[in-house]
């Protein structure tokens, strides 16, 4: 009853897919990224088929270990390959060809244009655009025109006016150099349209150039002593993109209509680099500290960003635009096992900035008009300061007779018994204070002005106590005989172990997340602000819509769960 076209419906679709045709079939052989503006069905109707995404990769590695007088090295170098398979842009700010300084003087023809004037010296013009890089692409004030005028360059990100300065905002040339009107970038064919029947996809798209990266790993250990070593560790992680990925051809033929975030084909993998260096020392016969520093730095991570001056239309898509690092140091004390008793602390110090937490924390940035910065602030995992104590105290039959427990009569009863108790505690992480209250439903969350800097305040610390108490019991099993009486198998012991986990033992109260007007996790201030209190006027039900908000408040994931118990049991055998 309907077409592809009827149910993509402009934009406001009906159907989406991938993989499988409009209709829900899975189609049998990969169709090309071209097919979307060519292939027609029996009825001469297009299909606009879409196929899936079937993303190449490959990887390998080689690893040795050595040593060098005292130094003992673990060296290995990972290669990985990634092909995304798909079609894109060309140019990310255009949706067709456009034209570079490379491209005026390509063959027998040569391109008529104007430079602009300087608009405080009417003397003082732009210099020929055959002075600036082969791959600038050129921006006029017209691109409809015989003969624009040039008012402005791009290379990549960076944005430079026709004299060749660098600027931070690209609109700003419309006022200076292009009368006002929006500067357009210069095209390769002003008659394409990418909705017409003869739009060619090959003038505006691509392959995919795959990726290699080399991942080295160095690890070393250097015995000063007996008693104490150095280590060391070195390497580089490779990671395919995590997200954002994967365009469709209707993404880009939809892009006006649809006026929303798309992904990005061409991203890049993302890295993480590590150093870490240590220090171990045995403090006695049953104790030993170690010392360790990092640094962790991660690139190109995925972040959104805003396609501004985008040709024919401004838009929002990621890029690997991000990066980050963590800085650190844990000491560690662990007493082993002295009699029934064995403990372990670790106290970790450490800082994690970056330019972004997730891939959408710009969105409150792009949402006020503001071109694509960074700043670096501490992420949201940014916890200083982390300290965990573990206590093991058991009993346990070592063969000699000792460790066995209290006796009662002729029996251990506590023999396999012990308990197992973990505290943990944090400092809070870092939370952006806002300035006003704001809705949660409906509310403009992404332009609501903020109290100080971004992720500026901090969560209360956390505590929690978890234990583990279980007692093992161990049942005998008679060797195998034949009929002769020989010993054919010998058998092991049924292991028997039955134990309670309790998580969160004192049932504390943790606050994980908060609203942002009023740092608390059960009251975003909404109601009780002037907005709120006028908005609550509007409502012929007052008290029922003040009771659901409140409900609404109730979110889960703001606080810890409370004290949880979970009985078990295992059973081994051979």
């Amino acid at each position: 009853m309907f077409s592809a076209d009827d149910l993509l419906n402009d934009g406001n679709d009906v159907v989406s897919y991938f993989g499988y045709d409009y209709l829900g079939n899975k189609v049998k052989k990969q169709p090309s990224f071209n097919d979307f503006w060519t292939k027609k069905d029996a009825r001469g109707d297009f299909a606009r088929p879409v196929g899936a995404f079937r993303p190449i990769y490959m990887f390998g590695y080689i690893l040795d270990r050595f040593s060098y007088k005292d130094l003992n090295f673990n060296v290995g170098l990972r290669v990985d390959r990634y092909d995304a398979n798909q079609k894109v842009l060309k140019d990310p700010y255009s949706l067709y060809g456009v034209l570079t300084v490379d491209d005026l003087s390509k063959g027998s023809t040569w391109y008529n244009y104007n430079v602009a004037t300087d608009k405080n010296d009417n003397d003082k013009k732009a210099p020929a655009p055959t002075s600036f890089d082969k791959d600038y692409v050129m921006y006029v004030d017209n691109n409809q025109s015989n003969k624009p005028t040039i008012v402005g360059y791009r290379k990549g990100d960076i944005w430079y006016d026709p004299f060749g300065k660098e600027i931070a905002d690209p609109t700003i040339l419309s006022g200076l150099y292009a009368g006002g009107l929006p500067i357009q970038p210069w095209l390769q064919n002003n008659k394409d349209s990418i909705k017409s029947t003869t739009f060619n996809p090959n003038n505006s798209f691509e392959d995919y150039r795959p990726q290699v990266t080399l991942s080295p790993r160095i690890q070393f250990t250097f015995p000063i002593s007996e008693q104490a070593l150095f280590y060391g560790n070195y390497d580089v992680i490779s990671q395919t993109p995590s997200s954002s990925n994967f365009v469709t051809p209707d993404d880009y033929y939809f892009l006006a209509e649809r006026q929303a975030a798309i992904g990005n084909a061409n991203m890049r993998m993302e890295r993480a680099i590590n150093y870490s260096l240590g220090y171990q020392q045995r403090l006695s016969k049953r104790s030993a500290i170690t010392i360790e520093a990092y640094y962790r730095e991660r690139k190109d991570q995925i972040q959104i960003q805003r396609y501004i001056l985008a040709y024919p239309i401004t838009y929002t898509s990621f890029g690997n635009r991000d990066f980050s690092s963590t800085k650190g140091m844990t000491v560690k004390l662990d007493f082993r096992r002295s009699g029934p008793l064995r403990m372990n602390v670790d106290y970790t110090l450490q800082f994690a900035e970056g330019t972004g937490s997730n891939t959408t924390s710009q969105s409150s940035l792009l949402a006020t008009g503001q071109p694509n910065l960074r700043t670096v602030f501490p992420l949201n995992v940014d916890s200083r300061h982390m300290l965990n104590v573990t206590i093991d105290y058991r009993y346990i039959n070592d063969g000699k007779g000792g460790n066995r427990g209290p006796k009662i009569g002729n029996k251990y009863p506590l023999e396999n018994a012990g308990i197992n108790l973990l505290f943990r505690t944090r400092s809070g992480e870092p939370y952006t204070r806002a300035a006003l209250a704001t809705p949660l439903v409906g509310g403009d969350f992404q332009s609501t002005p903020i109290i100080g800097t971004v992720n500026g305040s901090r969560l209360p610390w956390q505590y929690e106590v978890s234990t583990r108490i279980n007692k093992q019991f161990v049942i005998m099993r008679k060797a195998k005989k034949d009929n002769e009486g020989n010993v054919v198998k010998t058998r092991g012991p049924l292991m028997f172990d039955v134990y309670t986990y309790i998580t969160n033992l004192l049932n504390t109260r943790n606050t994980l997340s908060v609203y942002g007007y009023t740092g608390v996790g059960d009251d975003d201030g909404f109601l009780n602000s002037p907005q709120g209190q006028q908005a609550v006027t509007n409502f012929q039900f007052q008290q029922s819509y003040r009771d659901l908000y409140t409900m609404r408040l109730a979110s889960p994931g703001n606080f810890n769960n409370p004290r949880r118990i979970f009985i078990g049991f295992t059973f081994d055998f051979n």
